[in-house]
């Protein structure tokens, strides 16, 4: 799901290499200081112990620790300036293989595409840059401009997954010449993209970075710049017009607390240091729960909860903070999705209401971050499945967070059954059920490609729609393969934040039955994108999947005007409420 926590730039695609840390002079070198260098052209993903090795193989002494700066993209770190400048003198210019792939070295490959990226016209290395173009990089185009550019990327994806289902060899009367002419080439009807009710401060979550800022400050606020090129600067969210003014206090409020504290942000280039984040979560009544995580390492208790209880208290004086927790964490990454927090003082969690219904909300789980947004959302998956689940159809909530989806149709629905892997979000799920009186619905904690077999049992015999709602990854292929072999299932929504994964999950879902893919395929029916994150190239996907009797019953396109949308799939009117059902029958 798309995050918070400032942005960087794409890995490069190349096998080149780049110096890594402060006071780099030019790739292929190493300064004083500068011990580490980023390898680029790797596999996507890859164990960092296989790169030491692999460059240990080829010559390389001195190796620290390696490990994944992102796709693609490996970090080394060596024992001394020395050996870094004696690693990338070593694979200059050299073929590695690493799992079948030949990686030829070059440094001037990344020194071109640093020079590119990072030097203005008069030679000097390029300033970081402006915050609001980092994280709300749209937020000078009018906002009909931007919902129209977000538009044209649905649409994009939908044509590719016509093209991706053609090179499959599946025939079908929606992929026809004369389906396709409707449609344009896409894969199904496109609606308008739905705004969202509030353009300004809309965030519910933020995830700030502790850091330094341009001055050399402790700072709390968003990572600008490159971390591949030793960028870890941070800035002050006070000018991004999606955080709240809420928000923007806390991390103002924190970073001066830094200022006067005796530890030190943490730094991802030496691994050391005390304040690493800060979590708020804001509810539409304006109260605030905080969690800031903190490495321990080397810090005594007694200092870091009289550090943590200052900083929190500054935050309470700042805002309206109704909930803070502190999270210890010492990894070189980011905490698991399920790591602890402690509750330091207030309320173990806050409140939020959506419709008539109140979710309780915890550090660890998930909720849509635009609250008027997603509840716009809830109102089109009720509108989308008010005609197939009202007859006491069986509600399969795949990745269900806190159960947002679920119980706001559960009435809608015979039972609601929810799964999700994060034991946070399942409690909250359990416990805003049993809240709002709602005795139709249960939750399954575990990840769901473990989970997916045995609700399928479960529902044997009985008709069943499913909402799938995955993170940005998208769905595991055991899942997919799972609801392709549940029977009764004819109706599916797919919620996405990613096209990308969306569309591979897409094709596996409506791909020609096979040995690993058991069921009748399912059709896009229609596809709704909706504006979750104004000012941002981010936008929610919906396409509602049918087969068997609910693909049937659908208007074939070229004869009904109505495309193959069928019943009960809604079309959101100008001022993105939900009118009547487009296409119905």
């Amino acid at each position: 799901r798309p995050g918070m926590e400032g942005a960087t730039a794409p890995a490069d695609d190349g096998g080149d290499l780049e110096p890594h840390g402060a006071g780099a002079d030019a790739p292929g070198t190493a300064d004083e200081g500068q011990r580490a260098f980023v390898v680029g052209g790797l596999p996507k993903w890859f164990a960092p112990k296989e790169l030491e090795k692999v460059l240990a193989d080829h010559g390389v002494a001195g190796i620290d620790k390696a490990m994944q700066a992102g796709p693609g993209m490996g970090r080394v770190r060596m024992k001394t300036p020395e050996d870094a400048q004696a690693a990338l003198a070593v694979l200059e210019g050299k073929e590695v293989v690493f799992r079948k792939r030949t990686i030829r070295f070059s440094a001037a490959a990344g020194r071109q595409k640093r020079k590119a990226d990072d030097v203005d016209g008069g030679g000097a290395p390029a300033a970081a840059p402006d915050v609001t173009d980092v994280v709300t990089p749209l937020h000078a185009l009018p906002y009909p401009e931007q919902l129209q550019r977000k538009r044209n990327q649905v649409r994009r994806v939908l044509l590719d997954l016509t093209k991706r289902l053609k090179g499959t060899g599946l025939s079908a009367p929606w992929l026809s010449r004369e389906a396709l002419r409707e449609t344009k080439g896409a894969c199904c009807p496109l609606e308008e993209v739905l705004p969202s009710p509030q353009l300004d401060g809309y965030r519910n979550k933020c995830e700030f970075t502790a850091g330094l800022d341009g001055e050399g400050r402790p700072s709390l606020g968003f990572r600008v710049g490159r971390y591949r090129h030793g960028s870890t600067q941070v800035a002050d969210p006070a000018p991004c017009r999606n955080v709240s003014p809420g928000m923007k206090a806390v991390a103002a409020a924190f970073s001066a607390a830094m200022r006067v504290s005796p530890l030190a942000p943490y730094s991802m280039d030496t691994r050391a240091g005390f304040w690493r984040q800060l979590l708020v979560r804001e509810n539409r009544a304006g109260e605030l729960l905080v969690s800031v995580q903190v490495s321990m390492d080397g810090t005594p208790k007694e200092q870091a909860d009289r550090e943590v209880e200052a900083a929190l208290r500054a935050a309470t004086a700042a805002a309206n903070v109704v909930s803070a927790h502190v999270q210890v964490f010492s990894g070189v990454s980011v905490a698991p999705a399920d790591h602890p927090h402690e509750l330091v003082f207030g309320a173990a969690a806050i409140l939020e209401s959506v419709d008539s219904l109140k979710f309780r909300i915890s550090p660890n789980a998930f909720f849509q971050v635009n609250t008027p947004a997603a509840e716009r959302l809830g109102h089109l998956l009720a509108r989308c499945l008010e005609q197939e689940a009202g007859d006491g159809a069986v509600l399969l909530d795949v990745c269900c967070g806190a159960g947002m989806w679920g119980l706001c149709l559960a009435s809608r629905a015979g039972r609601v059954v929810g799964i999700e892997l994060s034991a946070d979000a399942v409690q909250d799920a359990r416990h805003n059920a049993e809240a709002n009186g709602v005795a139709n619905a249960v939750f399954r904690c575990g990840p769901a490609e473990r989970l997916m077999d045995g609700a399928v049992r479960e529902v044997v015999g009985q008709r069943v729609v499913a909402i799938v709602d995955p993170p940005r990854a998208g769905l595991h292929a055991a899942v997919v393969k799972a609801l392709r072999a549940c029977a009764g299932l004819d109706r599916l929504i797919y919620v996405s934040c990613n096209p990308k994964s969306w569309l591979l999950d897409a094709e596996r879902l409506c791909r020609p039955e096979s040995k690993n893919y058991t069921g009748e395929p399912f059709v896009p029916v229609r596809a709704y994108p909706v504006d979750l994150f104004p000012h941002t190239e981010h936008c929610e996907l919906v396409v509602v999947f049918a087969r068997g009797a609910a693909a049937a019953a659908a208007a074939p396109v070229g004869a009904g005007g109505a495309g193959h949308a069928g019943a009960g799939a809604a079309a959101p009117g100008a001022d993105g409420t939900l009118g009547d059902a487009a296409g119905a029958g």
